[in-house]
Order: structure tokens, then C-alpha cells, then sequence
């Protein structure tokens, strides 16, 4: 009896051996399956993020003196776009490749005149940076020629600058030979751009050329300077051309007294005009007899 009992419990102990081991397969592969699928998902995304990162950033322009930081990096970064998106107009010859290709240059101050070079109080400094708004310039060149004017003004709200393009190819052409101290000087009332440089007034650009030939000393040409901001109170925008009206008022003094003479003018002559005809009425009657003296029609003989 007990031979076939020693053989049955090796048999059952061989079938109950293997049985725990069936289900810890699957769910181990469950397991590793739920992990394969959290690494996919967390480095799933990276390549695409990678291809959105932004492209290098552009290289610092050159800054004149009295130039923030900030201004020169918007120059730097919207510059670019400010060109190709509002060029069009001012410049015109260019394709739109060819305004993308377009460089900007050194960003300048924008400087005006200052009150005591203009009242001969001081002559030193002859400029001063230009506010409400402040205003920022630089040249814009495409390969070797320039091409126009990036200008940048500050608004009132602090917010980013706002640009403006002008198609002046000399005057851009002039920016790019000036030393980065050299001002950038806007006449206002003429609308001219000029710069000081030892001393001397030199033109920038063809309306600062009509009015001065070549460099004169500053000392000489402040007068004439003078003379405009007598004559054009205010001021005017760059590129207007044009400058503010005069403020409303009467006739000067001397107009009115031309017109109280050419009224007594006037006058007398109509007065003279209107006595000739009676004199001459009274000269051609026969001495002697007036009109009192002649008879009245129905009178008895």
C-alpha cells in the first residue's frame, strides 16, 4: 500500500510546483509595458520642442553715445522686420528679398539745437538729444549702398518704439561716415540735418546743403540759426518739411494804418469827382444871372 501512495505525492507534488509561475509572467509584462509607455510620453515631446527653439541672436549693433541699451536691442531684433513689413513704400525700388537683406547700421541719438546755442549764450554744447518723444536713428545699407533711414521714436507709454522709414539715401550714406561721437543734429525748422565736428557746422543732406554750402564755423553759421527759430515758432516733425503755423493774431499795426489812408484816399477822390460836374455848370451860365433870376414856367407876362 504504501508504494502506490510514495508515487502519487511525488506526481501531485509535480503539478502544484509549476502553477504559481503562469500568471506572474503576463503581468510582469504588463508592468514593463506601463513603463515603456511613461518614458515614451515623457521624451516624446522633446524633438518637437527642440525644432521650436528660437534661432541665434542677432549680433549688437553699434550705439552712439546717449543710446539705451534697450533701444539698441529693439533696433537689433525689430529692426529687421520694421523694414521689410513698412518699407514698402519709402522704398519703393527694393523687391521684398532685397528689404530683408537690408543692414542696419549704428543706432544714433537724434539731437536738436540747444537754447543757448541759439541766444548766443553758450555755444557749448551746440547740441542737445531731442525729447518729447526721444528719438533714436540709424542707417539702413544694402551691400555696399545705402539705401534709407531707420528712425525710432519713444511713446509716451513706455512702450516698444515706434518705427519710422525714410527713403534718404544721403542722408544715411553721410550717417555712415560720421564717427560714432559726432552728433546727429535735425534743424528743426528747416528740416535739415547737419553734425558739429571740430568746431564747424557740416550738411548731412540736400536741404541742409541749400542753406550751407560747405563746413562753416559754428560761431558764424549760429546766426542763421537764430534767424529760423525767430521766424518758425514751434516745431515740426522730421521728414514734414513744413513748419508749424504762426500762432492766430491781428493785422500788424502798419496794415491797419495803410487802410485808413487808402479809405481817405478814397474819399476825397469821390468827393472831388462829385463836385466837378457842378462847377462846370455853374461856369458856362452868362454873367449876371444865377437860377434864382430865371423865370418860372406859367409866370404872367
Amino acid at each position: 500500500m504504501s508504494g502506490p501512495a510514495t508515487a502519487g505525492r511525488p506526481a501531485a507534488a509535480g503539478r502544484s510546483g509549476p502553477a504559481p509561475a503562469g500568471p506572474a509572467a503576463p503581468a510582469l509584462t504588463v508592468v514593463l509595458a506601463l513603463l515603456g509607455a511613461l518614458v515614451i510620453l515623457l521624451l516624446g515631446p522633446t524633438p518637437a520642442h527642440a525644432v521650436g527653439e528660437p534661432g541665434p541672436t542677432p549680433q549688437p549693433l553699434p550705439a552712439g553715445p546717449g543710446v539705451p541699451p534697450a533701444v539698441a536691442d529693439w533696433f537689433a531684433l525689430e529692426g529687421p522686420d520694421a523694414v521689410v513689413t513698412q518699407g514698402a513704400g519709402q522704398l519703393a525700388g527694393l523687391t521684398v528679398q532685397q528689404r530683408a537683406d537690408v543692414e542696419i547700421g549704428a543706432v544714433r541719438t537724434v539731437m536738436v539745437w540747444t537754447e543757448g546755442l541759439i541766444e548766443r549764450a553758450d555755444l557749448t554744447p551746440a547740441a542737445e538729444p531731442k525729447k518729447n518723444p526721444a528719438e533714436w536713428a540709424a542707417p539702413l545699407v544694402l551691400g555696399d549702398t545705402a539705401v534709407g533711414v531707420l528712425f525710432a521714436d519713444e511713446p509716451d507709454d513706455g512702450a516698444d518704439p515706434t518705427a519710422q522709414i525714410s527713403g534718404a539715401a544721403e542722408l544715411a550714406e553721410a550717417m555712415r561716415g560720421l564717427d560714432l561721437a559726432d552728433p546727429l543734429i535735425h534743424d528743426v525748422p528747416l528740416d535739415g540735418w547737419f553734425t558739429v565736428t571740430d568746431g564747424e557746422v557740416r550738411p548731412l543732406d540736400p536741404v541742409a546743403r541749400e542753406n550751407l554750402a560747405g563746413a562753416a564755423p559754428l560761431e558764424v553759421y549760429q546766426q542763421f540759426i537764430k534767424q529760423r527759430a525767430d521766424q518758425t515758432p514751434g516745431s515740426a516733425e522730421p521728414g514734414s518739411g513744413a513748419p508749424e503755423p504762426a500762432p492766430p493774431g491781428g493785422p500788424e499795426p502798419f496794415v491797419w494804418v495803410a487802410v485808413a489812408v487808402a479809405v481817405v484816399l478814397v474819399w476825397v477822390g469821390i468827393v472831388v469827382w462829385l463836385r466837378r460836374p457842378e462847377e462846370g455848370s455853374r461856369a458856362e451860365q452868362p454873367p449876371g444871372r444865377s437860377a434864382r433870376h430865371r423865370p418860372e414856367h406859367g409866370a404872367r407876362r
